[in-house]
């Protein structure tokens, strides 16, 4: 599945809402009821949008402040998301999902309802959190613990081996800061 991500970041309010209003007024009216954007709660926002937008990458990126892209969801994700029950516990959902997701190299967001947004490769600080919990994992002992932590060290691993050697380099020290 393929969508078109918008990334709207100002450096204050006024310019990000403005940015806001330009970018949807590009688009028809079945756009702009998508999301609602409350300037006062996001530093930044992102919205996703049917890939039929893409016909409007260009203009999107010539507005100060926005950029937009194409995003391409591999199929083994796209399973894991739409396997989510909304008729279940929305946490204990949303925490099976981002399990499942760690070792395919992949996280996302969750409002305060338990409705997951902005999925995504795992960027830095997701790939530091993804070690961590592997040696959480890792201390538990258990039968089950050894199992995901092996899972989500080669989840790490493969991820990892992607990055430059700056970037892993920047890795290490950051993961030799937290004594792993």
């Amino acid at each position: 599945m393929k969508i078109v991500r918008l990334h709207i970041k100002a450096p204050n309010d006024r310019r990000t809402n403005a940015a806001y209003n330009k970018v949807f007024r590009l688009f028809d009216s079945q756009y702009t009821s998508l999301e609602e954007y409350d300037v006062q709660e996001e530093e930044s926002y992102v919205v996703d949008l049917p890939l039929s937008a893409v016909t409007m990458i260009d203009g999107i990126n010539d507005i100060p402040f926005v950029t937009a892209e194409v995003i391409e969801f591999p199929e083994e994700v796209m399973a894991v998301m739409n396997s989510f029950d909304e008729n279940t516990d929305s946490y204990a959902e949303c925490r099976r999902c981002e399990d499942e997701l760690k070792p395919l190299g992949w996280t996302f967001e969750w409002y305060l309802d338990g409705q997951p947004y902005y999925l995504r490769k795992m960027n830095r600080e997701d790939l530091v959190q993804l070690w961590l919990d592997a040696e959480e994992e890792n201390r538990k002992h258990t039968e089950e613990g050894n199992t995901k932590c092996l899972a989500l060290k080669d989840a790490f691993s493969t991820i990892y081996s992607t990055l430059s050697i700056e970037e892993q380099k920047d890795m290490d020290e950051e993961l030799d800061s937290y004594g792993a």
